[in-house]
């Protein structure tokens, strides 16, 4: 009986073992998927973002039957636009937006546009007759030409018998038979420019022989006085505007005429000797204006006052001028450069040599005849140099080319296009077209086209889109 028991209770602690393994192998299990279907869900995302993505389609010459297959095909919207151009056949596409090959997502809008052929082939053209422009502003004029689809353009008249901003003529005239989409031109009335005439120069002249010249030439004169010294009582020390330029007939100058003021007088006293310094301090503490002049001199004499105008014990009045010469280290040798522009290298650098210059030599890109040869030096010829100063030499040498293949800048904005091929090293040319199919600054066409290898520092000519209106 107690062998019967401890069978029986063995076989539960077997049973018991063996289904705690079974369920951590089972869970152990479930881990180990749960950790591997996360893998399997993101490759299938990837999968469907691929599937949701498609390169747009060349367009280009295609008919509109075309792009409409191709566009279901690659599961894309088509947004069509028409406009008149010689570059393509009647009925084909020239332009699309976004260009070929870009990858957008599908169900993606693709902007073309279909030519309608050289302007006045087609058979949408409406015609009318033209109206009557004259005496209308810019404003009026407009507003009717883009109820009839026409294009302005305007030009500016001078006149003195019709209000500034009104039509005084227009092509073409009125009455005559015209067709929708025709460019026509008005000239609109200016006010003529006033008239300018030269400013004479009167500083200097007595107050009313002042007044008699301005007035003749045809001014208005308002004169101030200014306090003065007393040789320039009654006479013009400034005016304005200056001589030398023009002013608007009829316009204003304003002269300035010195007056008469009691001024107190001072006794000049006697710098002689002094430094420069001391000598300005002591007559500028009795009023008097300073003018130096230097003077070459022996080294002991170096800054001090050999001279003084006018002489001590002058009286003169406050704000007068009293002249000092100051003596000035001696000058070094100096010498005249030549010119040299145009002789051959070698030969202008032997010149300059022998007269005691030392010569750097600069290289530039030049035409084939200037290579070898100055093309230009500093400093220039004539000017005065110490002994042993450098001289440079501009020197031509042949030009070395680069080819560069010009970029595709067609349906980028006006910025975006110009930073492109100037980050080539071409230079850009800007022409302004009206369109009515094309955004406003976006490029219509370049000049030469894409693809085409120029020369770096090559003008690209691109058109650029104004919109309907041209504004």
């Amino acid at each position: 009986m107690y062998k019967k028991g401890l069978a029986v209770g063995a076989f539960i602690i077997i049973v018991f073992v063996f289904f705690m393994g079974f369920i951590s192998y089972n869970n152990r299990l479930q881990e180990n998927l749960g950790v591997l279907t996360p893998n399997a869900d993101h490759e299938e995302e990837r999968k469907e973002d691929v599937l949701k993505t498609v390169k747009v389609p060349d367009l280009l010459g295609a008919t509109i039957e075309e792009v409409r297959l191709l566009l279901e095909e690659y599961e894309l919207i088509g947004v069509i636009g028409e406009e008149y151009t010689d570059r393509s056949e009647k009925g084909l596409v020239f332009h699309q937006s976004p260009n070929k090959n870009l990858l957008v997502e599908k169900g993606s809008k693709v902007y073309f546009t279909l030519s309608l052929g050289p302007f006045g082939s087609s058979e949408k053209e409406k015609t009318f007759i033209m109206p009557n422009f004259i005496g209308m502003t810019e404003e009026e004029v407009r507003n009717v030409a883009e109820e009839l689809g026409l294009f302005v353009e305007i030009s500016y008249r001078e006149s003195t018998t019709t209000s500034s901003g009104t039509v005084l003529s227009q092509d073409p005239s009125k009455g005559v038979d015209i067709k929708e989409g025709t460019a026509i031109t008005i000239v609109l009335s200016q006010e003529p420019e006033p008239q300018r005439v030269n400013v004479p120069s009167v500083v200097g002249q007595q107050r009313n022989a002042a007044v008699e010249i301005l007035k003749n030439a045809g001014f208005m004169v308002t004169v101030r006085e200014v306090d003065s010294t007393t040789q320039n009582v009654g006479k013009v020390l400034t005016q304005n505007p200056s001589a030398q330029g023009t002013a608007t007939k009829g316009s204003t100058v304003t002269i300035s005429v010195g007056k008469k003021v009691e001024t107190p007088m001072v006794t000049v006293p006697s710098v002689l000797g002094q430094t420069r310094a001391n000598a300005v301090e002591a007559l500028e503490k009795l009023g008097l204006v300073v003018r130096i002049q230097e003077q070459e001199s022996t080294d002991e004499n170096i800054g001090k006052v050999l001279g003084q105008n006018p002489s001590a014990n002058t009286s003169m009045e406050k704000g007068a001028t009293v002249t000092l010469t100051v003596g000035k280290k001696a000058e070094v040798e100096r010498v005249l450069v030549p010119s040299v522009v145009g002789q051959d290298r070698g030969k202008a650098e032997e010149t300059l040599r022998d007269l005691g210059f030392i010569v750097v030599v600069q290289e530039e890109e030049s035409t084939e005849n200037q290579v070898g040869k100055v093309l230009r030096q500093q400093p220039g010829p004539e000017e005065s140099l110490v002994y042993g100063s450098t001289v440079t030499l501009h020197v031509g040498i042949q030009v070395q080319s680069e080819m560069i293949t010009v970029m595709d800048v067609m349906g980028l904005s006006e910025e975006e296009a110009v930073a492109k091929l100037e980050s080539q090293g071409f230079v850009v040319k800007i022409e302004r077209r009206t369109s009515a199919f094309v955004d406003v600054g976006i490029v219509m066409e370049q000049k030469p086209s894409a693809g085409t290898s120029l020369a770096k520092g090559a003008e690209i000519t691109l058109v650029i889109s104004r919109g309907v209106d041209g504004n």
